[in-house]
């Protein structure tokens, strides 16, 4: 499922969620997603709606995710139900704020994309192969650059890290089985 606007999306964005509300609320079939995109100027008015738009995802069992929204200030916090799916294998995140840091239990996950995001403290990512950290200068120049930001991630095979990130402080720890690491 795929619906794109031709129209300005900051006049739009309130129209948009009632569009994508209706018709989630219209589809009846009970087939797995591949692919879930989620792509508009959130606010936090929106987030019960957004947590609805992504539990259906993860309802019907959607193996790629895409959270590609700008949150412009706004934070957004993963409703429980994503941060237990058993079926998810690619997670695309790019917005900047989030709130407090979710238990998040995500076996089968083997490919993260973190963009544009305020990286701080510790990340642990289980089954994790592939992870992709790309930043803004915008949060490159406003970020706590003394803060060390670890990521513990066992089965990781190949590490990007891109963008304006050089600015911060990384700590791999639990590298077992790193076979490739691409710091661009």
């Amino acid at each position: 499922m795929t619906y794109t606007s031709n129209l300005p999306s900051v006049a739009r964005a309130p129209d948009f969620v009632a569009f994508v509300c209706k018709t989630l609320e219209l589809y009846s079939s009970s087939s797995k997603l591949d692919k879930f995109l989620i792509d508009f100027d959130y606010k936090t008015s929106y987030a019960s709606e957004v947590n609805k738009w992504v539990c259906f995802a993860t309802i019907h069992k959607v193996r790629k995710l895409y959270l590609e929204f700008e949150t412009s200030g706004s934070s957004y916090l993963f409703p429980r139900r994503l941060c237990t799916s058993s079926t998810l294998k690619t997670l695309s995140r790019r917005f900047r704020h989030f709130t407090k840091k979710p238990t998040i239990c995500w076996g089968t996950l083997k490919v993260q994309w973190i963009g544009y995001a305020r990286l701080q403290s510790d990340h642990t990512f289980t089954g994790l192969k592939k992870l992709e950290l790309v930043g803004e200068k915008v949060l490159a120049n406003s970020d706590d650059d003394s803060a060390i930001v670890e990521i513990s991630a066992p089965n990781l095979q190949s590490l990007n890290i891109s963008g304006f990130m050089n600015k911060k402080r990384f700590q791999l720890t639990q590298l077992l089985n790193m076979e490739e690491t691409a710091v661009t």
